[in-house]
């Protein structure tokens, strides 16, 4: 049984929806403020504001097409430049930029389901894209949101505009133009829209304008990128020893990532459809193109395999607009009014709660591959003085935590890496400051560990040297020749 078709109280609920659209992005992007000034960045965000903060642009295009050149594309990192001066050459507008980003992808997302059902089920993709993991990515300065956004604007521009119009077709292409730019294994969101062209295909019919302007798009973004691809490929960390490499496992874990609480969501619709009276609504075609996008993993894990070596949730984060907007299309299929507005004001407390509490732990909050990063940062530089003191003049540490240390530390000579498995490829990053054993041995006594690794300790053990605890939080040893 629904909600009486009242046009007065739906005109009431689409005012309320619209205006908690606007507020709940003010809410997000004021906490991302908040969290992005007390975080410390990190070892990947190191990598953009070093190159956005060269002298010229002629220097950061050929610093950016070497070794020393930032993983996201040369696009990104420019925007980034651009924010970077805009924002008086302070390191928080990058993480800004990407706040901002993420706002306007959950707006496009909310209007997108919005004129495919109403405000209130566009509030509910809107939650949805909220209770994901992109959030994190707000405070952070990388390409995640902005990749997100411009899939969402694909979306929209695929979904919204007609099938033959030029105008669709090449704003299409552009948007997908725009998303590769940001991150390259955004050219997964053409998967969906090409699956599309193939169900929708018939003997002699030619693609539509829109498929082959996101192709086109595609291709001159990955054109444009080619020089820092082929670099990439040849200076990248072995996929042998890759924290990354395509696993079987790491595929099944892709959507609980995503969606933390995507199971517990997926329950109470189906708890609150069991308490109604007759059949779900037929799904339309647009909604059938959104859940498209749940192939993305899958084509990602392909990719991986074949291409790049390199499988990670967060590479494949544009499958997140067509899920949010397929999960509200599914509400207004299956549940009432009522419901729905009881499973939006559930979501929206979610949402704001997971932000809340990240606000409260903000200076806690690790990237997702560095974990210990900003803990470890922190206590290395509470105990600088002391280590200086004890005439310690070097401080071996993880490869990440020796980036973040330098670009912190009052003495960043003096932090240097006893590197992973693939010590060669970071090596390239630290130069002198990444040590072998002969360097670690030659200076023992001068040297302080902060979170020793085991083979630094074994190899130190070996070569006739003691190793002293001197701290716990951080655990710092020093060594000493043996007695």
């Amino acid at each position: 049984m629904g909600w009486p078709a009242d046009d007065s109280r739906v005109g009431t609920i689409n005012k309320v929806t619209g205006l908690c659209a606007v507020l709940l992005p003010i809410v997000f992007l004021w906490t991302d403020v908040q969290i992005a000034q007390k975080r410390l960045v990190w070892y990947d965000e190191i990598g953009t504001l070093d190159l956005v903060k060269l002298p010229d642009l002629a220097t950061f295009w050929q610093v950016q097409n070497s070794f020393r050149g930032d993983s996201a594309p040369a696009l990104y990192v420019l925007l980034a430049r651009i924010s970077y001066i805009l924002g008086g050459h302070a390191d928080i507008a990058v993480r800004v930029m990407s706040a901002l980003a993420l706002i306007a992808a959950l707006l496009i997302v909310f209007d997108c389901a919005r004129r495919l059902s109403d405000g209130l089920h566009g509030l509910i993709a809107l939650c949805i894209m909220a209770t994901s993991f992109v959030t994190y990515y707000g405070y952070e300065g990388r390409s995640y949101t902005l990749a997100v956004l411009f899939t969402a604007v694909a979306l929209w521009i695929w979904v919204h505009t007609s099938a033959h119009s030029k105008a669709g077709a090449a704003a299409f292409g552009a948007a997908i133009f725009a998303a590769v730019s940001m991150h390259f294994n955004s050219v997964l969101a053409m998967v969906p829209f090409g699956l599309w062209e193939v169900y929708r295909w018939r003997p002699w019919q030619r693609p539509s304008p829109k498929f082959v302007a996101g192709v086109i798009g595609l291709l001159c973004a990955v054109a444009i990128a080619a020089r820092q691809v082929s670099i990439m490929s040849r200076v990248g960390p072995p996929s042998a020893s890759s924290w990354s490499s395509p696993t079987v496992p790491a595929l099944f874990n892709v959507l609980p990532q995503m969606f933390p609480a995507g199971l517990f969501l997926l329950a109470a619709v189906m708890i609150l459809r069991c308490f109604m009276w007759g059949t779900g609504k037929p799904m339309a075609n647009a909604e059938k193109v959104c859940w498209l996008f749940l192939t993305i993993p899958l084509a990602g894990f392909a990719l991986a395999e074949l291409v790049t070596k390199s499988f990670c949730d967060r590479y494949l984060i544009t499958t997140l607009p067509g899920v949010a907007v397929g999960f509200a299309c599914l509400v207004n299929r299956q549940l009432n009014r009522l419901a729905a507005i009881g499973l939006v004001l559930f979501l929206s407390v979610l949402a704001v709660g997971r932000q809340v509490r990240d606000l409260r732990s903000a200076d806690k909050l690790e990237p997702p591959s560095a974990p210990f990063q900003q803990r470890e940062t922190r206590q290395s530089l509470a105990v600088e003085d002391d280590l200086l003191k004890d005439g310690k003049r070097h401080v071996v540490a993880e490869h990440t935590v020796v980036r973040a240390l330098q670009y912190y530390s009052k003495h960043p000579e003096m932090y240097v890496s006893y590197g992973p498995n693939d010590a060669p490829y970071f090596c390239q990053f630290l130069g002198d400051a990444c040590w072998g054993p002969d360097m670690v041995k030659t200076h023992a006594t001068e040297v302080a560990s902060v979170y020793p690794t085991d083979s630094l300790l074994t190899m130190m053990t070996e070569a006739g040297f003691q190793t002293t605890i001197k701290r716990m939080k951080p655990l710092v040893v020093y060594f000493s020749p043996k007695q």
